[in-house]
């Protein structure tokens, strides 16, 4: 009953708007003399490949050092149909680690959304400059093999470099980030782990051609 009540919460979270700056409509129309502002290509990403490693600790007593190394795999998927300018896409990822908990390894899958929070500038019209992108990354995934602790729901958020070149398909090239991840075991919320992850993240942007 819990695993499906936390993954009702999930689909809720992929269903709902996200209420950021990156997802209001963009405006076509400018005053005479400017140009109109870039469209933000980051609030999803048709594709996200990426890999990382990191460390942490578990909420166990006494607490122990935690390591970490994993993949993630994702797209961009429409929940509740197509919308038209692309508002209802979310992006999905698979997200596949190895990592030891207290002494114990183990492997685990976790299906995440990437929701975009805020980013930092705002979009510029050189397609070369660097921007801040946060993106919230709730979850719910299965940790199998030895130690704790089966069924949990995950909270993440990612701090990512992008450019909107690099997220082109004609110039595609990974981009740095920072995860901060959270597990909580579904049996009993009050144990999981705390890590921070670093990675590098290639990204298909929200308007390049992939459907």
């Amino acid at each position: 009953m819990t695993m499906r009540m936390t993954l009702s919460v999930l689909l809720a979270l992929i269903a709902v708007p996200c209420v950021c700056a990156a997802q209001q409509p963009v405006s076509t129309t400018a005053p005479s003399g400017q140009t109109s502002p870039r469209e933000d290509l980051s609030d999803w990403l048709a594709l996200a490949l990426a890999a990382s490693a990191g460390g942490g600790v578990d909420t166990g007593s006494p607490r122990e050092h935690s390591g970490f190394v994993g993949i993630k795999i994702g797209g961009g998927v429409v929940p509740l149909g197509r919308h038209e300018g692309h508002q209802g896409y979310r992006t999905v990822t698979l997200d596949l680690g190895y990592d030891q908990v207290r002494s114990y390894k183990g492997f685990s899958a976790e299906l995440s959304v990437m929701l975009p929070i805020v980013r930092w500038p705002k979009p510029q019209a050189d397609p070369r400059g660097n921007y801040l992108r946060i993106y919230g990354e709730p979850g719910i995934g299965y940790r199998m093999g030895g130690g704790p602790f089966g069924g949990y729901a995950s909270a993440k958020v990612m701090l990512a470099v992008l450019s909107d070149k690099r997220l082109t398909t004609d110039a595609i090239r990974p981009s740095p980030f920072v995860e901060i991840q959270r597990r909580f075991s579904i049996p009993s919320m009050s144990r999981g782990d705390i890590r921070v992850v670093a990675g590098l993240l290639l990204a298909v942007c929200n308007e390049c051609g992939i459907e």
